[in-house]
C-alpha cells in the first residue's frame, strides 16, 4: 500500500509546484484574492536554498569488528560482525496464537540456532522451551500464562501471532509493562521465513537485533571515527569519545496524548477521558546499552508529572550499571514547542532537585535538547537524480543549520534515516 500511493522526492517537488502554480495561483496576486487583499506576493514557486552539511557516521563496533556505514546508504549489519554482548538466555517460552501455525517445534531449533550463531547462549536448549496454544482473546490466560514465566524466571516470551489478528499485541506490552516480562512478537509470515533455509535474511536480522537487547544483550558500541573516506574529522578521537560519552547519561521523555475533547464533551461540560501516556528512555553504561519504562497521567497534561520520582529511576539504572553516577546528563524532550519552553524550564529544574536527592553535593550537568519529530519541513537535494529513494533523498546525517535563535536557543534540522521507498523525514 506505501509503496502504491507514496511519491518520491523529484515527484514531490513537481506536485508541490504544480500546486502552487495552478491551484493557489501564488505566483500572481492580481489572480489570488486573497494574496491581493493582504497585498502578498511570491515571486517563485521553487524550493528554497540552503547550505547544509553532512555529520560524519561513527564507528559501529560489533565483536572482534568495526565497520564505518555510508551516509549514502542504508545501514546493513549483514556480514558485519556478532554482537558485541551476546545476550545470556536462560530459558525461552514460546506463546502461539496462530492456531494454523503447526510448526512450532522446527521454528524454535532454527531461532535457536540463528541466535547461536550471533553468540546468544542457551542454558535450556529449544526442546525443553515451554509452549502454550491460545487465541487473541482469552486475555485471562495470556495474564496467568505471563505470570508463571515470571515466576520460573522464563528470561523473554516469543509470541506468535497471525498478523491478520494483531489483538494480542496490545495485551502482550500491557502486561509486559505492569509484571516486567519480556516479551516479543513475531507475526506467522516472520517465523516461517525464519525457518526457511533460503530467503528472508534481512527479516531474520531484523528479529535478532531486537531479540537480544529485550533479552538483556546489546548489539553494538558507537565510537567516533577519526577519519572517513580519507577526510579527517577529529586528531584525537579518544579524547573527544571521553569528552562527549564517558560519564554522560542519555534520557528521552515523550507525550502520547489522546484525542481532543469532542463538541459534546465540551457541551457535557465532560473533563475526564484516556490519560496521557509517558514514555521514558534511558541509556546505562554504554549509550547503545538501553532501559526504560512508560507511565500515566492526567489527561492532555503538556507538562511531565511525577518527573523527580521517574527521573530518579533513570539515574539509579545508569549508577548500577556503570558504578558512578552520570557526570552530564542530555534530555531529548519529544513533542515540545515553542509554547512549551517554560514547561521545560521547570522540568529540568524538577530533575535538578531529584539529583540533589541522589547524593549529597552531586550536581551534573543537563543539556536539553527539544525535538520536534512531527515536522513539516523536507530536505531535497538541489540535483535530484536517480530513481530509488535512497538516490533521491539527501544521505543519512544531513544537518541545516537554521540560523535562526528562538529565544536565545539555537536550532537546526536533521535527517536522521535512510527511507527506502519514501521521502526522508527531518527531525
Amino acid at each position: 500500500m506505501t509503496r502504491t500511493i507514496c511519491a518520491l522526492p523529484f515527484q514531490h517537488v513537481q506536485q508541490t509546484q504544480r500546486f502552487l502554480k495552478d491551484v493557489l495561483k501564488i505566483e500572481s496576486s492580481r489572480v489570488n484574492p486573497y494574496l491581493q487583499a493582504f497585498k502578498l506576493s511570491f515571486p517563485t514557486n521553487n524550493p528554497i536554498r540552503a547550505k547544509g552539511r553532512i555529520l560524519a557516521p561513527p564507528i559501529i563496533q560489533f565483536y572482534k569488528q568495526n565497520f564505518i556505514p555510508d551516509p549514502r546508504k542504508s545501514v546493513r549489519f549483514s556480514g558485519k560482525g556478532k554482537f558485541i554482548e551476546p545476550a545470556r538466555i536462560r530459558s525461552v517460552a514460546i506463546l502461539n496464537v496462530d492456531k494454523g501455525f503447526r510448526s512450532v517445534t522446527k521454528f524454535a531449533e532454527q531461532m535457536e540456532r540463528h541466535c547461536r550463531e550471533q553468540g546468544i547462549t542457551f542454558e535450556k536448549p529449544a526442546r525443553d522451551w515451554k509452549v502454550v496454544e491460545t487465541h487473541s482473546e482469552d486475555t485471562a490466560g495470556v495474564k496467568t500464562f505471563l505470570s508463571e514465566c515470571l515466576h520460573k524466571k522464563v528470561t523473554i516470551v516469543v509470541a506468535i501471532v497471525n498478523e491478520k489478528k494483531p489483538d494480542i499485541h496490545d495485551v502482550l506490552k500491557y502486561y509486559e509493562e505492569k509484571m516486567g516480562q519480556q516479551t516479543i512478537q513475531i507475526c506467522t509470515d516472520t517465523a516461517i521465513k525464519i525457518m526457511s533455509e533460503h530467503g528472508g535474511k534481512q527479516t531474520l536480522e531484523n528479529v535478532l537485533r531486537k531479540f537480544n537487547p529485550k533479552a538483556g544483550g546489546t548489539n553494538f558500541y558507537l565510537n567516533i571515527a577519526p577519519t572517513v573516506c580519507g577526510t579527517s574529522i577529529t586528531p584525537d578521537a579518544t579524547r573527544l569519545h571521553e569528552k562527549l560519552f564517558a560519564r554522560t547519561q542519555f534520557i528521552g521523555f515523550e507525550l502520547s496524548h489522546t484525542g481532543a475533547r469532542t463538541q459534546y464533551d465540551k457541551q457535557a461540560e465532560l473533563f475526564d477521558g484516556e490519560p496521557t501516556v509517558v514514555g521514558v528512555s534511558y541509556s546505562l553504561r554504554q549509550s547503545t546499552q538501553l532501559g526504560g519504562f512508560s507511565y500515566f497521567q492526567p489527561t492532555r497534561e503538556h507538562k511531565l508529572s511525577r518527573l523527580e520520582e521517574k527521573f530518579q529511576i533513570c539515574v539509579d539504572a545508569y549508577e548500577k550499571s556503570a558504578q558512578s553516577l552520570p557526570e552530564t546528563i542530555v534530555v531529548y524532550r519529544v513533542g515540545s514547542g515553542e509554547g512549551d519552553f517554560k514547561r521545560i524550564f521547570e522540568e529540568v529544574n524538577d530533575m535538578r532537585k531529584s539529583a540533589e536527592r541522589t547524593k549529597q553535593g552531586y550536581h551534573p550537568k543537563f543539556i536539553c535538547i527539544l525535538t520536534q519529530r512531527h515536522c513539516h519541513v523536507r530536505l531535497f537535494p538541489e540535483r535530484i537524480q536517480g530513481r530509488k529513494a535512497q538516490e533521491q533523498n539527501v544521505p543519512s546525517g544531513t544537518v541545516l543549520e537554521t540560523n535562526v535563535y528562538r529565544n536565545g536557543f539555537d536550532e537546526f534540522i536533521m535527517c536522521c534515516q535512510t527511507p527506502m521507498i519514501v521521502i526522508a523525514k527531518v527531525f
